[in-house]
């Protein structure tokens, strides 16, 4: 029910994350208002089973990442 997100490298900040489904419904963005380089207890227990996507903004890049969510 909940996705952690850490950076691989150390030195990419995180700065958000998006949460879209396959029909490109947005449903919720997350601002890392202390800039870490992680995003800890994504609460996904409300999203519908199926695919969503995850966009990562850091201070260096544009991630997008697929999750298949099963409840």
């Amino acid at each position: 029910d909940f996705i952690n997100i850490i950076s691989k490298d150390n030195s990419d900040k995180i700065i958000s994350v998006k949460i879209i489904d396959e029909n490109g419904r947005e449903f919720c963005t997350l601002l890392n208002e202390n800039k870490l380089n992680r995003i800890e207890k994504i609460n996904i227990s409300q999203i519908p089973s199926g695919i969503i996507y995850l966009r990562i903004i850091t201070d260096k890049h544009v991630i997008v990442k697929k999750v298949v969510v099963l409840h």
